[in-house]
């Protein structure tokens, strides 16, 4: 429904000659401008439809470095621990 009122794809007819205010003769130019137009706003509305389901990809790379600098924080507590056992036997 939503790309049937945009005219993408569709020959011209007088409904959408009114809407652009084109009278006269319609030549190639204008036709090609007409479709190009029609056919950014049914792209632009596919992404804003679509954007929910893109990934944030600046997250996911501030929560891998947070995951890996968790991971050394433990390893080098592990490795504190077993050398203050050392130490202590």
């Amino acid at each position: 429904m939503e790309w049937s009122r945009t005219f993408a794809g569709a020959l011209p007819c007088s409904e959408l000659l009114k809407e652009y205010g084109i009278r006269g003769p319609l030549d190639e130019d204008k036709l090609t401008m007409l479709r190009e137009e029609r056919l950014a706003l049914v792209l632009a509305s596919e992404i804003e439809e679509n954007e929910v389901m893109w990934t944030d990809y600046e997250y996911e790379e501030t929560q891998a470095k947070l995951d890996i600098a968790d991971m050394i924080l433990e390893t080098l507590a592990d490795e504190a621990r077993d050398i203050l056992k050392q130490i202590r036997s």
